[in-house]
Order: structure tokens, then sequence, then C-alpha cells
């Protein structure tokens, strides 16, 4: 009997050959896609439209399909390899770029941030001011030392608060308490190293009991 053979799509053919189960044609993927591309009308639709089941002369129309170098079928099939492997295209490369440039910012920012942080921790300071809003003038130390920051190291003022890629300013009171809490667990991460698992004792000064004697 004349039929489809599986076997076909273990050959050179198995790239754009697709078959219909329910019709019993065979149909080309390529050129489904991308022919309007180089043939304007209907010629040649059996691949693509109607499809092809011609099974006593199938290899021979497959390779007359697929033509010489030239061909609509070539053509197609290399524009389908350009679409399957967008991750080669420009496009996508300078979106990398983009990416990483919009990465390297956000390190930046948060350096900054972390930075006063550490600054305010070690010399025991507040954060937070009463009104933090844009027009303040008094916005507390930790955006008030941003601000300053930035307006001596023009490159920072680039990428931090009001200036920040894609409008993340990371200035919250939540993302505030993230730094410093990410201070204190490398502080103590730091003790500890410190200690190398030797014994250690804390002297509390003027610690009471529940009878309020020292």
């Amino acid at each position: 009997m004349y039929r489809f053979n599986s076997t076909w799509y273990e050959g050179s053919y198995s790239r754009w050959m697709e078959y219909s189960v329910k019709e019993d044609v065979v149909f080309c993927l390529c050129c489904y896609l991308f022919k309007n591309d180089y043939v304007k009308g209907n010629a040649g639709d059996f691949f693509t439209k109607t499809g092809f089941k011609a099974w006593n002369h199938n290899l021979e129309r497959f390779q007359l399909h697929v033509g010489e170098v030239n061909s609509v079928h070539r053509r197609c099939f290399s524009k389908m390899l350009d679409f399957e492997n967008q991750s080669q295209s420009i496009q996508v490369a300078l979106n990398k770029q983009s990416e990483k440039k919009i990465r390297s910012e956000h390190r930046t920012h948060l350096e900054a941030s972390t930075n006063v942080a550490r600054f305010l921790l070690k010399f025991e300071l507040s954060f937070r001011g009463h009104d933090e809003s844009e027009y303040s003038k008094n916005k507390g130390l930790f955006l008030g030392l941003l601000e300053w920051l930035g307006k001596m190291l023009p490159d920072l003022n680039n990428v931090i608060l009001k200036h920040a890629p894609k409008n993340a300013m990371m200035t919250s009171s939540k993302i505030q308490k993230d730094i410093v809490s990410a201070c204190a667990q490398e502080t103590v991460k730091a003790i500890i190293d410190d200690l190398d698992g030797d014994f250690f004792e804390m002297l509390v000064d003027e610690s009471k009991d529940i009878s309020h004697h020292e």
C-alpha cells in the first residue's frame, strides 16, 4: 500500500515535513510560514494548503519541492532557521546589552544605598525623616545622604533616586530595613568567624532581675 512512512521524519526532510493524520497529507512547515514573502498568488499550494499525498512519487516530489540552491523552499527554510535562532539576532543582542546595563545600574544604586546605611549604623544615627516627600527640605539622613552623594558624584546621580532605572528607587522603609537586616547578619557572621569556635561571654551593665536587684 502506498501511504505516509514515518521513517521520512528521520531523513533530511524531517526539519520541514509535517504530516496531518486527519487529512492523510504532507505539508511543508517553512513554506507554510514564509512562502508568501517570496511568491504571490496560489502557485505551488500542494505543500502549504491542499497538502501532498502522491505516495507513489513521494521521494521524487519531495526532492523537486526542495529544489535548487536558490529555490523558494530553501529560502523559506533559511528564514525558518533564522526564526528559530532568534537568540542570535541583533535585536536580542541589543536587549541583552540593555539588560546588562540596567543590572549594572541597579548594582551601583544598591551599593550606594548600602554604603549610606552602613555609615548611619556605624554612628548610630536615625534613618527616617518626618517628611520624606520629593520637595521636603528635611527628608531624613538616609535620603539626604543619597542626594548629597548624587550631587558630589554625577555618574552616581544618573542611577539613583528619581533617575533610577525603571523607577526602582530602592528607598522605601521596607528596603531600608532589609539593608539594615543584611548588615546585622553580616556583622554577626563576622563576629562568629572571628571567634572561630571559641568560648565567649557577654557583660551587660546594670541588668536587673525580677526583684529589681542588679
